[in-house]
């Protein structure tokens, strides 16, 4: 299936309205692309860093291999023996930190085309240095004119096109402000969705509770 197949089925629902206009469509295609990709951490749209022995009072572990498609690190764990112990995932570590001990906290650093790991503590105390296992999200592949009509360029397998396909016709629903896009309301429980932002909500929300056994309910990864 195609990011052209979705467009064709939008354009069934909104008449003459110009969905083809080149100013438009991409971006379309694109934004409802990447509204799915980012929703959750999809199997698709994850993948493992190389693992990385933690080396004594050394805060910056270099990568030999970095992947080129890396958006944002997910999880990170270490095993101490047979107990996994997981750090927290940070944007940014300050550097030349003096504390040392058993690392807690993780972030992704890059220093010109040298990309790291940076832990907090440094770790310490280690005779043999445990193994750190990563997980991070892939970037997304944009919707352009070079692939809209390619297969997979939806950014999702073919059993989720539907979904991606519903979140297009919001986007097409949008554009022609058409008020069967249904409307965000404040309720006692949280967002309450209506019209067909209320399909896209509960498409998103069956995709969730079906990959579930590989994904905890915030999207987090889970096992290891």
């Amino acid at each position: 299936m195609t990011p052209q197949d979705a467009l064709n089925y939008a354009k069934r629902f909104v008449g003459n309205m110009p969905l083809d206009d080149a100013t438009i469509k991409y971006r379309l295609l694109d934004d409802a692309s990447k509204q799915l990709w980012m929703h959750a951490n999809w199997s698709w749209t994850i993948g493992n860093l190389e693992v990385v022995t933690w080396v004594n009072d050394t805060q910056d572990h270099q990568l030999s291999a970095p992947p080129a498609d890396f958006y944002q690190l997910v999880e990170v764990y270490a095993w101490l023996g047979a107990e996994k112990i997981p750090l927290l995932v940070t944007h940014t570590l300050p550097a030349n930190a003096t504390d040392k001990g058993t690392p807690v906290k993780v972030s992704y650093y890059v220093s010109g085309e040298t990309e790291y790991l940076r832990f907090q503590p440094k770790p310490y105390g280690y005779t043999t240095g445990p193994k750190v296992y990563s997980v991070y999200k892939k970037t997304h592949t944009d919707v352009a004119v070079g692939n809209w009509d390619s297969e997979g360029a939806a950014g999702c397998p073919d059993e989720w096109f539907w979904v991606y396909q519903e979140i297009v016709l919001g986007k097409a629903f949008a554009f022609t402000h058409d008020p069967r896009l249904g409307q965000i309301q404040a309720g006692p429980q949280g967002a309450v969705y209506t019209g067909q932002l209320g399909v896209i909500a509960a498409a998103l929300a069956e995709m969730r509770r079906v990959e579930n056994p590989i994904f905890g309910p915030s999207g987090e990864v889970l096992g290891g």
